[in-house]
């Protein structure tokens, strides 16, 4: 692979749907944030939401790497435009009053050149190397408890008002906090003191772990509810993978506890879901005679936001934009769904 020029720039591209529609001197905006070129460019728009097609363009410092002519896109300035499409949006929504939904495009990401050098070195490379899109697939089991069992959650007003509370949260940062707040209450314990005794009471089948309990209650959990003194801090992105899997935990210590209000481990069976996941990879358990709902998202290579694939499509590419075709748009990466008797998830 010969040596790349150092005219080439990095170009994240966003879809941002602002609602209700945007002020027209918004539909044309640029800046610069510290070197980095945002321009925003109308993509559709509709009575209530405008769209509008974000490109980030960062200059490569250092030559991308690469191997027989495929060249790597460096993680590194993708991050960088990526915040800088996050900041822009959030100034327009924030400025305007709107609500903001992102998502990616395919392409997600190019390359483009700002002289001659890097022109024709692009046209001697093959491809720019695409990962797997990255598919959540989520199985919903309809929750239909008994009377019978609901009787029995009057010593947990408390828990009833939280599962509540993160059940009608429409952001999925609302909801990882309020079920936080569901095992704080449980297990009387504070986030810190949770992951060992959650561990303990979580049914097997379920395939929770220590490490997976620490990642939401410990790694996750304080940048997820501060921004005070530290320099990082999450966003909705951020813990958007882990919400389905806090939700079947959350269902299962509300309903099975034995002890509410207590750091024991006790469990009383009294409801089991027909189908939900056993790991947090994304495997799916569904018990054998039942239909539950199947949905899923997918999302792009990096797991940052949802693929627009319903309009978000570039069927012809701007002439500067390298590559002109990728071979690999519809990969993405495959799960696991077993199907288990009824006898197995009791």
């Amino acid at each position: 692979m010969s040596v790349p020029p150092n005219d080439l720039a990095l170009v994240r591209l966003a879809l941002v749907a602002f609602s209700p529609r945007l002020a027209d001197r918004w539909k044309d905006w640029a800046l610069n944030i510290d070197g980095t070129e945002v321009v925003f460019a109308v993509a559709q728009e509709s009575e209530h939401q405008t769209e509008i097609l974000v490109q980030a363009a960062v200059p490569l410092k250092y030559p991308p790497k690469g191997s027989g002519g495929e060249v790597f896109l460096p993680e590194k300035e993708r991050v960088v435009a990526e915040r800088a499409i996050e900041f822009a949006a959030n100034l327009v929504a924030v400025g305007q009053g709107r609500r903001r939904h992102i998502s990616s495009p395919w392409p997600p990401a190019v390359l483009v050149s700002a002289g001659d050098a890097g022109r024709r070195w692009l046209a001697t490379q093959t491809s720019l190397r695409r990962g797997r899109l990255k598919r959540e697939i989520r199985t919903k089991d309809t929750i239909d408890l008994p009377e019978t069992v609901l009787q029995q959650l009057g010593d947990r007003a408390d828990g009833l008002s939280l599962m509540v509370e993160a059940l009608g949260q429409r952001s999925a940062m609302g909801r990882f906090r309020e079920f936080v707040r569901l095992f704080e209450r449980a297990f009387r314990c504070p986030p810190k003191r949770l992951a060992d005794p959650v561990a303990a009471f979580l049914h097997s089948r379920f395939g929770y772990d220590r490490s997976e309990l620490v990642g939401w209650f410990e790694t996750m959990r304080d940048p997820a509810t501060h921004a005070d003194a530290r320099n990082e801090f999450l966003l909705e992105a951020d813990v958007r993978p882990v919400t389905d899997r806090m939700e079947q935990a959350a269902y299962d210590v509300l309903v099975n506890k034995a002890s509410w209000r207590s750091p024991d481990a006790e469990r009383r069976e009294r409801w089991c879901p027909t189908s939900g996941s056993f790991n947090a990879n994304g495997g799916m358990f569904i018990q054998q005679h039942t239909t539950p709902t199947t949905d899923g998202l997918l999302l792009d290579e990096w797991g940052v936001w949802p693929m627009a694939l319903a309009h978000g499509v570039f069927k012809t590419r701007p002439s500067h934009w390298w590559p002109q075709v990728d071979p690999r748009s519809s990969d993405s990466e495959g799960f696991e769904i077993r199907i288990v008797a009824e006898r197995d998830l009791r």
